[in-house]
């Protein structure tokens, strides 16, 4: 995520919650105090499975 190599983006939101307290995150780095800048998220799909929800897209490219 810090050497922005991310570019295409899959994400499942499911109602299920799995985890703990020692879980891994499933996006690393060294993280912000606070957020100065977001990246957005370009959505190019959404597919509605049950009761979870499936986006793919891109991150728009953010001018530094």
């Amino acid at each position: 995520w810090d050497q922005n190599l991310i570019d295409e983006c899959h994400i499942f939101v499911g109602i299920k919650i799995i985890g703990g307290g020692k879980a891994l995150s499933p996006i690393s780095g060294i993280g912000f105090r606070e957020i100065p800048v977001t990246t957005q998220f370009e959505a190019s799909s959404l597919k509605i499975l049950d009761d979870n929800f499936y986006f793919q897209g891109r991150l728009a490219k953010v001018e530094k």
